[in-house]
């Protein structure tokens, strides 16, 4: 049992590295006393950082992590089975490889940072005289534009910039959960990538990527609006059922019936008010007070249900006695590439008074509408043609909500805020 505070464990620590190491003063104590002192540690007996357990290692090894390294420590904080009863913690270093020697693990798989520890972790079994397994160091999983360190993480969610670890920004599982990715995804992705000892960065796309293309077989298709432009169609006043394909892809698809009537919502990004080589221009439109169009009046053109070949401007997505949703598109969370930086948490907190840092507009939530199948359907997941694949938020969609919906995919600068079509 050392009584060294932190300050006092890290100069004796320095001096390992000369010709003169000095240890702890309380190294060599009897083990009646040892076992004396940490039965006091138990009780409660000592403050936070008074005393502490550690491991006579061999401090005249190269390797710091054999420097007498911390076993047990003071933590007065309730233990989730035996609350306030306990107030002594292993640490790492300690449990690793017991645990893992006692729950007969074959091979024990660590990132490279944790190389260094192989000659404690195989130092402690050795003096326990307990099973060994194989190690195997392999390099950690980095996505530019976000962080994956639980450390790093934690700051996040500590410091308000997000909203907790379900949040869909976070890679956390909770937040890819959330977002909508599944298991199958996730695995995909792991196969894709590989294993390596060769530390590198991935782009997030190739993990959308691979969520496009298993999600292509199995989500639904459907009808969405963003940001909603009313449109009335002047020379049609009935209301009939359109059925739709699920899976247009497939020959034996199911179908669904949306409504088509008089008024009908297309996405605002569609629609310019000067005709260029992608918008057509419509001249009868209804305005605002500032001058925001906010209705258009059009016609049906009843041919061009049945002969697309005669379709020569392209298609428009619309949605007609729709339901109200939230949508919240997401981005990754970071402006700069590599945010994995030592410093941080100074970074995130001078860089996000200066907006520079973090991304604004990493969540943009609108209110558009989606075509009445979308409410029915027992999916979950669904690809809104021409828009994307969205999630529906089952732990904010409450019975006095409209229905919220996530997106699947990032940022980009099509017409839509995260468009990628397929």
């Amino acid at each position: 049992v050392c009584h060294q505070t932190q300050e006092e464990m890290e100069a004796s620590r320095k001096t390992f590295r000369t010709d003169n190491p000095v240890p702890s003063p309380y190294r060599n104590r009897s083990i009646e006393e040892n076992l004396n002192l940490f039965e006091l540690m138990r009780k409660g007996y000592f403050a936070e950082g008074e005393a502490c357990l550690r491991m006579k290692g061999d401090y005249c090894s190269n390797n710091p992590n054999m420097w007498d390294h911390v076993a047990y420590r003071i933590i007065y904080k309730p233990h989730p089975h035996v609350g306030d009863k306990w107030c002594i913690y292993p640490t790492y270093d300690y449990t690793h490889c017991i645990i893992d020697s006692l729950e007969w693990v074959t091979a024990s798989c660590c990132t490279l940072e944790f190389e260094n520890r192989r000659e404690s972790y195989f130092w402690l079994l050795d003096v326990l005289q307990l099973y060994k397994p194989v190690v195997w160091e392999y390099s950690r999983l980095n996505l530019t534009y976000n962080v994956l360190s639980k450390r790093k993480l934690l700051k996040l969610v500590q410091g308000g910039y997000v909203r907790g670890w379900d949040d869909p920004r976070m890679l956390t599982i909770n937040g890819l959960r959330r977002r909508g990715y599944t298991a199958e995804i996730l695995r995909y992705f792991c196969d894709k990538i590989g294993v390596t000892r060769k530390n590198n960065f991935i782009s997030p796309k190739l993990l959308e990527a691979c969520a496009r293309e298993l999600l292509n077989e199995q989500s639904p298709r459907a009808f969405g609006v963003l940001s909603p432009l009313k449109i009335t169609l002047t020379n049609f006043n009935k209301s009939e059922l359109i059925e739709c394909p699920d899976f247009p892809q497939k020959k034996d698809t199911t179908k669904h019936s949306v409504p088509f009537e008089r008024v009908i919502y297309i996405d605002s990004s569609d629609f310019r008010e000067h005709a260029d080589q992608v918008y057509i221009c419509i001249y009868i439109y209804t305005r605002y007070n500032k001058g925001n169009v906010v209705e258009l009046e059009c016609e049906y053109d009843p041919a061009s249900r049945h002969d697309l070949k005669g379709v020569k401007q392209g298609h428009l997505s619309w949605v007609s006695n729709g339901v109200s949703v939230e949508f919240r598109l997401y981005s990754h969370l970071f402006r700069t590439e590599f945010p994995e930086s030592d410093n941080f948490l100074n970074e995130l907190e001078f860089s996000f008074k200066k907006k520079n840092y973090l991304i604004g507009d990493s969540e943009i939530i609108t209110h558009g509408y989606v075509d009445q199948s979308v409410v029915k359907s027992k999916h979950e997941r669904f690809q809104f043609e021409r828009v994307g694949f969205f999630v529906r938020d089952n732990i904010d969609c409450k019975d006095n909500k409209p229905g919220i919906l996530f997106v699947y995919l990032t940022r980009n600068k099509s017409k839509c805020f995260f468009l990628d079509i397929l």
